[in-house]
């Protein structure tokens, strides 16, 4: 199946009290027989938009995808060529996100899929305070792992949203080992602290605190992570 990214732009009353709403869309590049997924996309503060997505021949279960990006002059009304924003050589990279913190720094985070399932996830991400030039790449200065350690408390968590969700009903054979395999995977240390995954797009509220969503296709739920003190740590 043939995806396209494309950019939607909705301004509202919010911005003008005499404006009315309307709703622009737009390609970001021509149709293409390549797998495009999973966009993001952000606000810099000089006024440009900034979009990712991953890029390949498949998802993950092909080895040369990657996260792309593009960017839309606000003088021109154009958009650049995609650019590389990420890319691990013989891995997918898929599901990418990003914002822009206190500090105007751009954070791009995105899994890396390590043996081509979604369990496998290992979170990244990437830091620029050089990405404000006009048309042009984000100058990354950081990349690290980000390392998922769920508390010690996360099985007996695990055990009681489970008991919650499924209620007092009887269970049929195929919905027993399901649970049954969610019960091991959250009592497995490495079960665990891989697979998770960014979809939704960060969240900063006003009190400055760092909030990345992670999904889990190994668990079916999905939890987050927060940082207080700008992504020095992360809980």
């Amino acid at each position: 199946m043939n995806r396209v990214v494309t950019i939607l732009i909705a301004l509202g009353a919010a911005v003008s009290g005499l404006a009315k709403p309307f709703l622009e869309a737009e390609l970001i590049f021509p149709l293409e027989h390549w797998h495009n997924h999973g966009s993001c996309i952000v606000e810099t503060p000089t006024g440009e938009f900034l979009v990712c997505w991953f890029h390949g021949s498949g998802e993950r279960t092909a080895d040369d995808v990657e996260i792309l990006g593009a960017k839309l002059d606000p003088s021109t009304g154009l958009w650049t060529k995609p650019f590389s924003m990420a890319d691990t050589p013989g891995f997918p990279d898929t599901n990418c996100s990003m914002m822009i913190d206190a500090n105007e720094r751009l954070w791009l985070l995105w899994p890396t899929i390590l043996d081509n399932r979604w369990e496998s996830a290992l979170m990244k991400y990437k830091i620029s305070s050089d990405y404000q030039r006009l048309g042009q790449a984000p100058v990354w200065h950081t990349e690290k792992v980000m390392h998922m350690k769920p508390g010690t408390s996360f099985e007996a968590v695990v055990r009681r949203k489970m008991g919650e969700y499924l209620g007092d009903r009887e269970l049929t054979d195929r919905e027993t080992r399901w649970v049954g395999s969610k019960y091991e995977q959250a009592a497995d240390k490495l079960t665990r602290r891989l697979g998770w995954f960014t979809r939704a797009h960060p969240y900063i509220p006003r009190e400055g605190r760092m909030i990345v969503g992670l999904y889990s296709d190994g668990f079916d739920f999905a939890t987050a992570i927060y940082s207080d003190d700008l992504g020095k740590n992360w809980r």
